[in-house]
């Protein structure tokens, strides 16, 4: 046991095709700063798709992505009419995802990534242990916020070791990686999002992320980096 909880991820240097789901509630203010930080992505052009997922949103969130959309094929508005909740409006967006589709990213509309994070995220796959890669915040400032995220990163870490990740941080992770048959009568999703009943299935800090500490005079988005390790 201790021997194969040293064991290091392995990094590869593919690309698999992937779409990025950007929750947006009405998001206006960021939104269009968030499109073109993804647009600027070091990921080949042709290997990523960008789709807003927005759940009843009553400001210019929408229009503002469609005008994206008609300049860019690769930008999807996905809109719903009634605001159901960010879990209900992603599940059902989750579920239109091609099966050609190797890697999904989940993001807030106000995580701004680095051009080379989503690489950093993704070559965590190339370990056939790993089957979610999520980031790690770091708050700036002193706080008690800040504390008690590197207390629960800790623990996140150790449960990916044993192979029992619970939790993934949400404003940006990314699951898939590898092909899985879906349960019998499961409702749809796809197959990079498919569970494996492996205990070996981990959960990998591919990434970092700075935030301000509550009360602290910033701007309201966040900045997603890749970690040193």
């Amino acid at each position: 046991m201790a021997s194969w909880l040293g064991r290091p991820v392995v990094h590869g240097d593919a690309c698999p095709p992937a779409v990025m789901i950007i929750s947006a509630f009405n998001e206006a203010r960021v939104i269009e700063r968030k499109l073109r930080n993804a647009l600027d992505l070091d990921y080949p052009k042709d290997r990523i798709e960008i789709w807003v997922s927005s759940d009843g949103s009553t400001d210019d969130t929408n229009a503002i992505v469609r005008r994206f959309a008609r300049a860019c094929p690769r930008i999807h508005l996905v809109a719903y009419s009634v605001n159901r909740g960010k879990t209900a409006a992603l599940m059902e967006t989750v579920r239109a995802v091609p099966d050609s589709v190797g890697v999904v990213v989940f993001s807030d509309a106000n995580s701004m990534y680095r051009p080379d994070a989503l690489r950093k995220l993704v070559r965590n796959f190339a370990d056939p242990r790993v089957g979610c890669v999520a980031g790690e915040l770091a708050y700036k400032g002193a706080s008690g916020e800040a504390t008690y995220r590197r207390y629960e990163n800790r623990i996140k870490l150790a449960q990916s070791r044993l192979g029992a990740p619970l939790t993934a941080e949400g404003r940006r992770d990314v699951a898939g990686g590898h092909d899985h048959t879906a349960p019998r009568g499961r409702q749809r999703i796809p197959r990079c999002l498919r569970a494996r009943s492996r205990v070996d299935r981990r959960l990998s800090l591919g990434c970092s992320v700075t935030v301000a500490a509550p009360g602290t005079d910033c701007e309201p988005c966040r900045e997603i980096a890749p970690s040193r390790s």
